[in-house]
């Protein structure tokens, strides 16, 4: 359990594996805490120096800001931890809002990364996208049960395979009930609020980073057209697209995206 204070927060971390090897910093997406990676941290761990962080307003990271945030600032949050911490031109990885985060490293510190990956995150959000994101966070406020703000996650979030093993939803359901860090109402609003805000679209070609984007072709909130429009505008791009995978390859199809992210940074 590590601590380190940047950016007027106190920033919670864990590194995993040997310091030798190449390191990779696996970036969250909304609402996520670092605990969001544990299915894929131990085949990691093998072949890179991993670390693995709670963003600014979740988890146990610290901010008495009652500011919006932005996917800038997120940026800026991840490359300061990672050059604190004597990390030099890792990979990066994000999943989501997460990916978004990575394209923006991407566009904004090219020099201080290596290859980097957005797994589900565009460069812009759709406004049914963020209608949905934004419908949850007004239950959540408005006091909806947590069976009913679950359902509407699945409904979101994850594809047909996914939702037809009962074991699996079972299992994602008491793990996101044991959280002994869950997202406040209000730093909820603040990760949104960066998510209605960001829009890269008009950036992208100026990203010479090498960028592997992740995408699941039964996704909603990032859909193949977004990852069709990344792949077109971004000058140095792969596009792999998993099938019977929606919004979180991570759960959905952990051993394919295990090795299409190891394939890349080979």
């Amino acid at each position: 359990m590590s601590f380190i204070k940047l950016n007027n927060g106190q920033f919670y971390y864990e590194l995993h594996g040997q310091p030798s090897h190449k390191p990779l910093v696996l970036i969250s997406g909304f609402g996520a805490d670092h605990s969001y990676w544990e299915p894929l941290l131990a085949d990691l761990t093998q072949k890179y120096y991993v670390l693995v962080f709670d963003n600014r307003a979740a988890g146990q990271t610290l901010d008495h800001s009652h500011e919006p945030l932005t996917i800038e600032q997120f940026a800026d949050d991840t490359v300061s931890l990672f050059q604190a911490l004597g990390l030099k031109n890792p990979h990066i990885v994000g999943q989501s809002m997460g990916g978004a985060i990575a394209l923006a490293i991407a566009q904004q510190y090219p020099k201080k990364i290596d290859c980097a990956c957005t797994m589900a995150g565009p460069a812009k959000w759709r406004l049914n996208a963020i209608a949905g994101l934004r419908s949850m966070h007004l239950s959540n406020r408005d006091g909806a049960s947590f069976d009913a703000l679950f359902q509407a996650e699945l409904g979101w979030v994850y594809g047909e395979r996914f939702l037809k093993n009962a074991e699996k939803i079972e299992a994602l359901k008491q793990l996101l009930q044991s959280n002994p860090y869950p997202q406040s109402i209000q730093n909820q609003a603040r990760q949104l609020h960066a998510i209605e805000a960001f829009d890269l679209s008009d950036k992208l070609k100026s990203i010479q980073t090498n960028v592997l984007i992740l995408g699941g072709k039964e996704d909603i909130l990032c859909t193949p057209t977004d990852c069709q429009f990344l792949d077109k505008h971004l000058p140095n791009s792969t596009l792999v697209m998993l099938e019977k995978v929606a919004h979180s390859a991570k759960l959905e199809a952990p051993e394919k995206t295990l090795r299409t992210l190891i394939d890349f940074f080979a």
